[in-house]
């Protein structure tokens, strides 16, 4: 079933407070804080200080390649006043 964080929450309280017995309960206490750390640990590693500053300028970097790859592949399309005037350029040899 596809829950809400809150509900998550409010559901893991309620087995936890109710539902469980006291084997239950540490054992999920001990998984609780476990998910906690691994959590902490993402995000200590995602927000490093020293990491940020790389990981920006990588990205400058990618950006800056895509936005050159894009800038090559736009085509400039005359309008069709242009283009009369050019036949009509052509037609009489003027440059």
């Amino acid at each position: 079933m596809k829950l809400k964080e809150k509900t998550k929450d409010i559901l893991s309280i309620l087995y936890m407070m109710y539902w469980c017995s006291s084997e239950e309960k540490t054992n999920y206490s001990k998984l609780l804080k476990q998910n906690d750390e691994k959590n902490q640990k993402e995000l200590s590693e995602k927000y490093n200080l020293d990491n940020i500053f790389e990981t920006k300028d990588q990205i400058s970097i990618n950006i800056n390649n895509q936005i050159q790859d894009d800038v090559s592949l736009i085509e400039r399309k005359d309008s069709f006043f242009i283009k009369v005037i050019k036949r009509i350029k052509n037609i009489f040899h003027i440059k």
